[in-house]
């Protein structure tokens, strides 16, 4: 089964943490461009990047990720 990001969770995530992506790049230390760009679904983080995407949310990886087609 291979897995894939997923935009969509990423913004549920935030949200559900009610952060804004100004907020939340400040917390992740990602630029805000780059995590409009990942929500957006124009750019896919690097495993490195979704490390630090899920440990900003203390989530697992997982919770990014949907299953691929």
């Amino acid at each position: 089964m291979k897995r894939k990001f997923d935009p969509q969770s990423m913004k549920r995530l935030r949200k559900r943490h009610k952060l804004s992506q100004p907020r939340f790049a400040t917390l992740s230390g990602i630029p805000l461009d780059t995590v409009r760009m990942y929500e957006q679904g124009r750019a896919l983080p690097s495993v490195a990047r979704l490390f630090i995407i899920a440990d900003t949310f203390k989530c697992p990886l997982d919770d990014l990720c949907i299953q691929e087609d």
